[in-house]
């Protein structure tokens, strides 16, 4: 992946989170409808703060279609509980395009 300069200053600046999503159910089980604008519940074990600011990059359907993103961390399931993973959901905040 070739990022340019202005898009690794955000990775640097804001926590940096990643997902790929290779099948329709999976992206129906991450895919938020509830949440203003757009967001998804991203597995992870990192350490965020409500309010958090990051730098998502998302891998939808074997790359068919790969996002990049400055999201807001909207909600922290800190444990993982009755088979939902450890977590954080996310509200997408604006697109970032990549030339």
């Amino acid at each position: 992946m070739n990022l340019d300069a202005r898009t690794e200053q955000l990775m640097a600046r804001l926590g940096v989170l990643s997902l790929a999503i290779k099948e329709k159910v999976a992206l129906f089980t991450a895919y938020r409808p509830y949440i203003q604008g757009r967001g998804l519940f991203i597995p992870t074990s990192k350490p965020f703060q409500m309010g958090d600011e990051v730098f998502m990059l998302l891998s939808l359907l074997n790359d068919l279609i790969s996002l990049k993103t400055i999201s807001k961390i909207i909600w922290i399931l800190p444990l993982a509980t009755s088979g939902r993973p450890q977590g954080v959901g996310c509200r997408i905040v604006k697109k970032i395009v990549v030339k």
